[in-house]
């Protein structure tokens, strides 16, 4: 039987008016999704899923990829002022899995900022990345922690994830007369990076691991 592995939730606000909506339609027709594995067997790159299908109505819109061990599914509702984007990722392999997932949205607007913090812009330059990502760690040992010994500090001060997160749960790069904005649900616990990618566009990534039984210690 397939398991859901995880339920992957990303709100993506509009910055302007209802022409930006028609943008942002157009933009998710292209959207891609890449998947780097770190078990069972580890990929040294990101690799794309294959589009399977893409069905849009007036409400939204859904999309499904897969390889050989996921299959993705994207549901977006459309609101007036943003797009809402849920998905599941199933397994379909019946063992541990632990990966980062990247969704792209291929924007390719000419003279783009980069909004890096509230107060500061980037214009964006041909071949560049641009992120705002800080180190995250588990917090350090308590004192008289039972779990940490001379070979093994039990998990304490281990990187999450890839040892990095965005500081703002949102993104966003903006034009002359348009602009982009993407943000996570805050309610998920969820180890996310939102950068923008001149070559590839908007960037949103996960860090995610399913086991369905505890290890034997």
């Amino acid at each position: 039987m397939k398991k859901i592995l995880y339920t992957l939730c990303v709100s993506i606000l509009l910055l302007t008016s209802a022409s930006a909506q028609n943008n942002w339609k157009e933009i998710i027709k292209g959207a891609k999704l890449e998947i780097k594995y770190y078990a069972p067997e580890k990929s040294e790159t990101f690799t794309p899923l294959a589009p399977v299908s893409f069905n849009e109505t007036e409400a939204g819109a859904f999309q499904s990829f897969s390889d050989s061990i996921l299959d993705a599914n994207l549901s977006y509702r459309y609101y007036d002022d943003h797009i809402e984007l849920n998905g599941d990722l199933i397994n379909k392999k019946e063992e541990p899995l632990c990966f980062t997932v990247r969704i792209i949205f291929p924007v390719k607007d000419k003279e783009l900022y980069w909004d890096n913090d509230p107060d500061s812009s980037i214009k964006i330059e041909s071949g560049k990345s641009y992120t705002n990502y800080k180190d995250v760690n588990t917090v350090p040992p308590p004192d008289g922690a039972f779990n940490i010994s001379a070979e093994s500090n039990g998990g304490y001060g281990d990187k999450i994830g890839e040892g990095q997160m965005s500081f703002y749960p949102l993104a966003s790069v903006s034009g002359k007369v348009t602009g982009y904005a993407w943000a996570v649900d805050m309610g998920m616990p969820i180890v996310y990076r939102l950068c923008y990618d001149e070559s590839q566009g908007m960037v949103a990534e996960f860090d995610l691991a399913r086991q369905d039984t505890a290890p034997k210690v």
